[in-house]
């Protein structure tokens, strides 16, 4: 998985709290996530490592 942060974009990078995120699975697909504060981006993409992991089996 890649996790895309665009530091360029209102409100994700640095000296804020909060994220704009991209997510991209080995499947290819695309997950944008809304801005949130980055405590709950980080859960958001521990639980999508966890849904690829178990794919896996």
């Amino acid at each position: 998985m890649i996790c895309l942060n665009d530091v360029s974009r209102e409100g994700a990078g640095f000296n804020v709290d909060t994220n704009i995120m991209t997510l991209f699975t080995r499947d290819g697909k695309k997950i944008e996530l809304p801005m949130m504060s980055k405590e709950k981006v980080a859960q958001e993409i521990l639980k999508r490592i966890d849904t690829e992991l178990a794919k896996r089996g």
